[in-house]
């Protein structure tokens, strides 16, 4: 079966992807996924070849008809269609990226599918005249938001996909090139510590909800609940018969028998001191002013944010003397306290009003509502698993999980399908049109090998799509972990030994 290409760039940089330029591309490699299937998706890579005798794509080149926006930081859409009559995608100006309603059409339908959406970083003109060839090289959305910082304020009871909306606006992230699904969770109290990146605020926020966030092949920021993520439909099947390879891990290498989830029940405390000047060494000169950056702590002394700040008031939260030790004139009337105020530290400027005398800051504080995160760690063990293959451990610290029933029924879950092996696969396809391009990241596939006598639920954590000899040559890779989903354990059916005992052969979804 004949592959149309569709390599859309908007040069112009106006959103239009204007430019197709299918007709040159001699190759190329997506690579897109995580490497650990409890891990952070990483940001997509996208490398082509191009033909450039003319020098079309030379930003030296004054006489092409690209200059001069050849140019980073370009829009980029990879598409594949069966043929070249396939229905013609609209792409929004408005929409930096994609559409992501598009994303939903399949190959082998007469339609175009999307298999790469981000921006070009590196465009890189090479070979001897009559040869030449330029390399371009794209990254999907991660990148920029990994490098994105953020600031979100304090926020109450907030789903965590409106967290998540939250993080990407502040990172400006298009509101039409996002799909995030409806949270299970709600946090009473949440907001990003300061110099937080988007990509991070967000990985926290997926991991906690136990979900995923990743960017789609539609170029779209994605964020899957927990019951999607782990729901039991799969999007589609693979049979060891149609690959060209097959690894697997060894057996054991998925097995978990001691499982860890941390997580972080969050309060509100009483009004109390939130930050206290230690240091009664400190002068501030006649008619001068002192900056003073604090960070808030709770009663434990690690630090948090807080709720109810308020202004500094004289003699309850700044005192001034002539001497250090408090001792000597008192020059409070004389001082003035200017408050900044953030979620997690605040700016104070503190004045010395006198016309001739010096002070020493004698007393100078802020005080607030703490909000006070709590680790907790809830852990499941399975005996028999141990003794035949090792305590094998791992912890998910889940920084935006408030809830201890929440985490318990999660390191239920994981060590009721963890216990025993389900080895993750490593398949590749040769120009299996159907199968290469069928699926994104964390669709469910339903994987049987007779071979190994495996029938799972697998999950697309990584996917890889290069070009042989020629663009009519397809090749890919998918690595597939076992699938967590709330299929894992039995139904409970009551009064029916093996199969009633709540929390030990059967367990609640979550």
């Amino acid at each position: 079966m004949p592959i149309s290409w569709r390599i859309l760039i908007d040069w112009d940089g106006d959103g239009s992807y204007a430019h197709d330029e299918s007709t040159r591309v001699t190759g190329l490699r997506i690579e897109r996924g995580r490497r650990d299937q409890f891990g952070a998706f990483e940001a997509g890579k996208a490398t082509l070849w191009l033909e450039n005798n003319d020098r079309r794509f030379d930003p030296y080149y004054a006489a092409s008809p690209l200059h001069p926006h050849v140019l980073p930081r370009r829009g980029i859409i990879i598409q594949a269609g069966s043929d070249t009559t396939a229905a013609t995608i609209g792409v929004d100006a408005s929409d930096d990226v994609a559409v992501s309603a598009d994303e939903s059409l399949s190959y082998g339908t007469g339609a175009w599918q999307f298999l790469f959406g981000g921006r070009i970083e590196d465009i890189e003109p090479s070979g001897p005249k009559g040869s030449r060839v330029v390399c371009l090289t794209a990254y999907d959305g991660l990148r920029d938001l990994a490098a994105a910082k953020v600031a979100v304020a304090l926020q109450q009871d907030i789903q965590t996909h409106n967290a998540v909306a939250a993080v990407l606006d502040a990172a400006g992230w298009p509101a039409g090139a996002r799909v995030l699904d409806a949270s299970s969770d709600t946090m009473s109290y949440w907001w990003t510590e300061p110099d937080t990146h988007a990509k991070a605020a967000a990985d926290q926020l997926a991991a906690g909800e136990y979900g995923a966030f990743f960017i789609s092949r539609a170029g779209d920021a994605r964020f899957i609940n927990r019951a999607n993520y782990t729901a039991d439909t799969a999007a589609g099947s693979l049979d060891e018969d149609i690959l060209i390879d097959l690894q697997l891990t060894a057996p054991w290498a998925s097995v978990a028998n001691d499982v860890r989830v941390r997580c972080y029940p969050t309060t509100l405390a009483s009004l109390a001191d939130l930050w206290i000047l230690r240091d009664y060494g400190v002068q501030v000169t006649a008619g001068s002013s002192r900056t003073i950056w604090v960070e808030y702590t709770d009663a434990y002394n690690a630090r948090c944010a807080a709720d109810g700040v308020l202004d500094p008031v004289a003699t309850t939260d700044y005192q001034a003397n002539t001497l250090p030790s408090g001792a000597g004139t008192d020059m409070t009337a004389s001082m003035t306290v200017t408050a900044s105020i953030y979620d997690t530290w605040a700016k104070l400027v503190v004045a010395n009003t006198h016309g001739s005398t010096d002070f020493y800051i004698t007393l100078l504080k802020i005080r607030g509502e703490a909000i006070t995160r709590q680790a907790v760690t809830l852990i499941q063990e399975d005996a028999t698993s141990q003794a035949a293959y090792g305590r094998r451990q791992i912890t998910l610290d889940l920084l935006t999980q408030q809830s201890v029933d929440t985490a318990e029924s999660l390191a239920e879950q994981l060590l009721a399908f963890l216990a025993e092996p389900t080895p993750s696969v490593t398949v590749r396809l040769d120009n299996r049109i159907d199968d290469l391009l069928a699926y994104d990241l964390c669709d469910l596939l339903a994987f049987t090998s007779p071979e190994y006598s495996l029938t799972a639920t697998m999950r697309v954590d990584t996917i890889s799509l290069w070009t042989g000899s020629t663009m009519q040559d397809l090749k890919g890779e998918f690595v597939l972990n076992p699938a967590h989903t709330q299929g894992m354990a039995p139904p409970w059916l009551l009064e029916t030994t093996g199969r009633g005992e709540l929390g030990q052969t059967t367990y609640l979804g979550w």
